[in-house]
C-alpha cells in the first residue's frame, strides 16, 4: 500500500513538474489553440477530404463503364448517382476537373477509367469553349495534381483529413467563424465519391465568372488544335464501340452571351464535326439553371440538370435500340 502511494506522488510531482516548463505548457496551449481554430472553419468541407477526393480520382483505372469528362461546370453539374438511376451502367464517375482543358493526357486517362469488360462503354464529355482552349504549359487542375509528388499523393490520400482541418486560416476566417453573420458569403462544398463535388454557395455575386471569363476571353480563345485533338479521339473512340456523348454544360445567360460572341467557339462548326466524328450530341436548355456564380450550378439544379440529362441519354439509347432490333 505504501508502495502505491509512493508511485502516485511519484506520478504527480512528474506532472506537476511538467506543468511548470514552460515550452510543455507552451505545446499544450499551441495544440488546444490549433483545435479550438480549426473547429472554427466556417465552410467546412462534407464527405470526402478535398486532398483525399482529388488524389483518389487519380488513382481511378479500369472502374467505370460511362465517364463525365470536362472542367469545373461538369465537376460541379453533374451528379452520376442521378444518371444512374436512369441508364443502365452499372458505375458513372465524374472524372472533371478545375480549369481543365481538353488536352492529350487528360483524354487518355479518361479512356483508361473504362471497364474491358463493360458492355456498354460510354464517355460523355461536356463542351464549354474553356476547355477547347489551348494550354501551352499544361495549365489546368489535372495536369497540376498529375505533376503532385507520388509520395504527397500517398499521404494526400491517407491523411487528408487531417491536412484540411489544419489548412491555414487567416484573422478573417476566424473571425467569421465566431461570427458566422459577418461573412458575406456562405458555401457547402460536398465532395463525393463518385467524382461529383455538390456545391451550395448563398451571397456570391451572380456575375462574378463572368466578369472574369470576359477578361480570360481577351487573351485566350477557342483553339482549332484542341477542336482537332478532340475529334481525332472521339472518332477513335467511335471506332472502338465507345458510345460519345457531347454537351454543353448549362450556365447563366450572360455567360451563354459571353462564349458566343467572345470565345471563338463556333457551336455549328462544333457540333458537325462531333456527329461525323461518330459522337452523339446533346441539345440541352442552357439557361433554365441556377448559377451561383455566373458559372457552376447550384446543387439542387445540379440534381435538377442531371435527371434531364439522363432522360435524354436514356431516350437516344432507346431509339438506338430500336434500330438496332428492327
Amino acid at each position: 500500500m505504501q508502495q502505491s502511494n509512493t508511485s502516485k506522488k511519484s506520478f504527480y510531482n512528474h506532472l506537476a513538474g511538467l506543468i511548470k516548463d514552460r515550452t510543455t505548457i507552451t505545446l499544450i496551449l499551441a495544440v488546444l489553440l490549433s483545435l479550438t481554430v480549426g473547429s472554427l472553419r466556417l465552410d467546412k468541407p462534407r464527405g470526402m477530404s478535398p486532398k483525399t477526393f482529388w488524389a483518389e480520382k487519380l488513382e481511378w483505372k479500369e472502374c467505370a463503364d460511362a465517364v463525365f469528362l470536362g472542367d469545373s461546370r461538369v465537376l460541379m453539374g453533374t451528379a452520376p448517382e442521378v444518371l444512374q438511376a436512369y441508364l443502365d451502367y452499372e458505375n458513372i464517375l465524374n472524372f472533371a476537373f478545375g480549369a481543365n482543358w481538353y488536352c492529350r493526357e487528360y483524354m487518355d486517362a479518361a479512356e483508361e477509367l473504362l471497364d474491358p469488360q463493360a458492355e456498354n462503354k460510354t464517355l460523355i464529355m461536356g463542351i464549354s469553349p474553356n476547355a477547347l482552349t489551348w494550354r501551352t504549359k499544361g495549365l489546368g487542375l489535372f495536369i497540376e495534381l498529375k505533376e503532385t509528388p507520388e509520395k504527397e499523393r500517398f499521404f494526400n490520400r491517407h491523411f487528408g483529413p487531417i491536412y484540411d482541418f489544419f489548412d491555414p486560416m487567416s484573422f478573417k476566417d476566424v473571425l467569421q467563424g465566431l461570427l458566422p453573420s459577418t461573412a458575406p458569403t456562405r458555401t457547402t462544398k460536398y465532395y463525393k465519391e463518385n467524382g461529383w463535388c455538390a456545391v451550395h454557395k448563398i451571397g456570391d455575386d451572380e456575375n462574378n465568372e463572368v466578369k472574369r471569363y470576359r477578361a480570360f476571353y481577351k487573351n485566350r480563345q477557342v483553339s482549332d488544335k484542341t477542336v482537332d485533338t478532340v475529334m481525332q479521339y472521339v472518332s477513335r473512340w467511335s471506332k472502338q464501340g465507345i458510345k460519345v456523348y457531347g454537351f454543353i454544360p448549362p450556365t447563366c445567360p450572360n455567360m451563354v452571351e459571353l462564349e458566343d460572341t467572345a470565345s471563338g467557339f463556333d457551336k455549328e462548326s462544333f457540333v458537325k464535326k462531333f456527329t461525323e466524328a461518330g459522337g452523339i450530341w446533346l441539345d440541352v436548355n442552357l439557361t433554365d439553371y441556377y448559377s451561383f456564380d455566373g458559372s457552376h450550378l447550384q446543387d439542387d439544379d445540379a440534381i435538377r440538370f442531371s435527371n434531364d440529362l439522363g432522360k435524354m441519354i436514356k431516350e437516344v439509347e432507346k431509339k438506338s435500340q430500336i434500330v438496332r432490333t428492327k
